[in-house]
């Protein structure tokens, strides 16, 4: 709401945005695995949706992005995470190494805001 409010994305990081997608995404993937309760359903796809709708606004206001500002190498927080999710779930399929992946992730998504 602020960013269209405001119609500028000013101070604000494209590239946590991105990784909070991906945080997102890849945590949530179990709704195409199996039935869930509605709410878990709705609180899941309200997070993807509203991640999705924030990189459409940032994209809106591209020109008012801050590109210089906004200088976190998205690999040097990606490679890692997904090299621990590898090693270190607790199975070995797509869903748990996702699940472990957003975990690794979530714990890095905010370091392209502040630095």
């Amino acid at each position: 709401g602020t960013l269209y409010k405001n119609k500028s994305c000013r101070g604000i990081s494209r590239s946590t945005q991105i990784l909070y997608f991906g945080v997102f995404t890849s945590r949530y993937l179990d709704l195409v695995d199996h039935s869930q309760n509605t709410y878990l359903v709705f609180f899941k796809l309200t997070y993807i949706i509203t991640s999705c709708i924030v990189l459409v606004v940032f994209w809106k206001l591209d020109r008012t992005y801050e590109r210089q500002k906004d200088t976190c190498s998205l690999p040097v927080i990606l490679v890692p995470c997904v090299t621990a999710a590898i090693l270190l779930a607790d199975e070995y399929s797509i869903l748990d190494m996702m699940w472990s992946f957003s975990q690794f992730l979530e714990g890095f998504a905010m370091v392209p805001q502040y630095i």
